[in-house]
């Protein structure tokens, strides 16, 4: 089997074992909604603990009324025809709703990681050069402390020091002030959008409304992006072949840029890709916090609201996202080492 053939299979059997825990976590969402209290009907009734007839027929209308597992049939059916159903909060389609607000997520979410990324990689890399120094302590203890902190916690805190205190950020009211329009929508991601624009004002307030958030986010992940990336650089300079580059004269830049870098990359791809995923999901209370127009908080709503289609719809999108983000870096990792592709 060549390379590229065994790429492929490998690809496919992450892919085969991917699919079962997204069919599993969509089942199990299916089922909690529908335990929860609140629910369609209550919504939609002209009085929710009055007339019976009218909950019936809203039922019937919905959906509702069939059994459990013929309801969830029906959504496998919707849902293969590309169908994730109509949000009873905006009356739109959740897909149309979830394509509208996905981009500002996604923007914030790359903000957030690239920023946690540009400080966990030097930090790591120093404490791996130092291990068992001051600074070396002082970095985890740092990392631990943020990573302790809820992210609506961190993000309330930066809001109270650098908004009602300093008065150096802008209102946590989303993405542009309320009082200016936004730039006509051409990509979603607010810095493209006013850059295309030429609105070199509006630039400046969407990116000033992007740092809070986005740090909120970076702290979320900078403890074990550090960690993960001080261990394997220690696991690297540990090993023989660098002991032996050593022996043979190589300087520790030479080292590390040779042999080094190379072989820790892989544990911090693959981490970095989980963490990326998990960063996703916990932008769920940082867009509460910010009032950022992001599908988190559109979950939120459709939670408080018993919307269940608009929370499916949301689960399913973040389970596709992670299951694409987990492959994308399986193939990165892959192409950086052959030895991990299947015989």
């Amino acid at each position: 089997m060549g390379p590229a053939a065994r790429l492929l299979a490998g690809l496919a059997l992450r892919l085969a074992t991917a699919l079962p825990a997204v069919f599993c976590l969509l089942a199990l969402t299916f089922v909690l909604m529908r335990l929860l209290p609140g629910d369609p009907v209550s919504l939609m009734a002209s009085n929710p603990g009055g007339d019976a007839a009218e909950r019936a027929a809203l039922a019937a209308r919905l959906g509702l009324d069939a059994p459990l597992a013929e309801q969830f049939g029906g959504w496998l059916a919707a849902l293969a025809r590309g169908d994730l159903g109509r949000s009873v909060v905006t009356g739109q389609p959740v897909a149309a709703d979830l394509a509208a607000r996905l981009p500002a997520s996604l923007e914030l979410t790359l903000c957030g990681f690239g920023l946690a990324l540009a400080a966990a990689l030097p930090c790591g890399l120093w404490a791996a050069r130092h291990p068992g120094s001051a600074g070396d302590h002082a970095l985890r203890l740092l990392g631990a402390c943020g990573a302790a902190l809820p992210g609506f916690v961190s993000g309330l805190m930066l809001v109270l020091v650098f908004y009602h205190g300093l008065g150096w950020a802008p209102d946590p009211t989303g993405r542009f002030d309320l009082f200016a329009g936004p730039p006509p929508r051409v990509t979603g991601f607010a810095l493209i959008d006013t850059l295309l624009a030429g609105d070199t004002a509006a630039f400046r307030d969407a990116a000033a409304r992007l740092v809070l958030p986005s740090l909120t986010l970076a702290l979320f992940v900078f403890a074990p992006l550090m960690r993960v990336t001080r261990g394997a650089l220690l696991a690297v300079f540990a090993s023989d072949y660098m002991l032996n580059a050593r022996a043979l004269g190589l300087t520790r830049r030479q080292r590390l840029l040779t042999w080094g870098l190379g072989n820790a990359a892989v544990p911090v791809l693959m981490v970095s890709a989980t963490l990326f995923g998990a960063l996703l999901g916990a932008s769920v209370l940082v867009e509460t916090v910010f009032t950022w127009p992001g599908v988190g908080r559109y979950a939120v709503e459709a939670l408080q609201a018993g919307d269940y289609a608009a929370v499916q719809g949301f689960v399913l999108l973040m389970a596709g996202l992670f299951v694409l983000i987990t492959l994308v870096a399986d193939l990165a990792a892959l192409a950086l080492d052959a030895r991990m592709l299947p015989a």
